[in-house]
């Protein structure tokens, strides 16, 4: 089953095991990057390559796109995140290298996703690019300046100079982990165990769901489908708590609830 997307695939795994309890059993085929994160997820029964050889040998196979599984169910619910572990092993290695880049707690960024801005989006007018989503740097530095703890790049594809720039604004340094998006098995370790995520939905906000933790997402405006219209949460996405820009544009009030959230004064 194939769709565009690393982060739309496991976004629409979580229909997966709908799937099985009705009997079928579920080859996935993916790019290669997720094989080793995706490896060992009890609700997948085979799990291949996108590009092996072993899919001319699925001729028997009703193909889908995962995309299509809601249509296919006829499903209107909104079933819980995809979960996939993660080996003791690897989150005992990553724990140690946490530690050497300082203390917890631990606070993963990521300000930009998408691949490009759009001439069109999904349900905005022309020039509205709700799939390309971005958040100021300075704004979301300043927001995470008062973390009590450890600041880490999670950022895919960081431009030059923004972890720097970043780092300058929050007046603290800002670890680079950025080369995790090329290892996503490393990432969703790191993800597992740190005790905080924010920044806009990426790939690696459906990773976070699926190791069980929740996070602290941006939501540009216009939202996207699976960030729902308006409030401080998504059915989709259970215990992440929604920023939502306005139709004005201006992140201030969203990026202050996230600075008092994550304020190690609060309650």
């Amino acid at each position: 089953m194939l769709v565009q997307g690393l982060g739309d695939q496991l976004f629409f795994l979580r229909f997966v095991p709908m799937v099985r309890r009705r009997g079928a059993s579920v080859i996935f085929a993916c790019p290669d990057k997720m094989l080793a994160m995706l490896a060992g997820a009890p609700e997948l029964d085979r799990l291949i390559g996108i590009d092996s050889a072993e899919l001319d040998e699925l001729s028997d196979a009703v193909v889908a796109s995962v995309a299509d599984l809601p249509w296919l169910l006829e499903s209107n619910v909104a079933p819980p995140p995809f979960r996939i572990a993660v080996p003791a092993e690897r989150t005992a290695a990553w724990s140690e290298r946490l530690a050497a880049l300082g203390p917890p707690p631990y606070l993963g960024l990521t300000w930009r996703a998408g691949t490009g801005r759009q001439v069109t989006s999904e349900f905005a007018p022309a020039g509205l690019a709700a799939l390309y989503k971005e958040i100021d740097i300075p704004a979301l530095a300043r927001a995470v300046r008062g973390w009590p703890g450890t600041l880490l790049a999670l950022q895919r594809h960081p431009e030059s100079g923004e972890i720097a720039a970043l780092s300058r604004a929050a007046e603290r340094k800002l670890h680079d982990l950025t080369g995790l998006n090329e290892r996503l098995d490393d990432m969703a370790a790191v993800l597992a165990l740190i005790e905080e995520y924010a920044g806009v939905s990426n790939t690696n906000m459906h990773i976070r769901a699926a190791v069980g933790k929740a996070a602290r997402v941006l939501v540009p405006y216009p939202p996207e489908y699976r960030w729902m219209h308006s409030g401080q949460t998504s059915p989709w996405f259970p215990g992440f708590r929604v920023y939502r820009q306005p139709a004005s544009m201006d992140w201030t009030q969203a990026l202050r609830e996230l600075a008092d959230d994550l304020s190690p004064n609060r309650g």
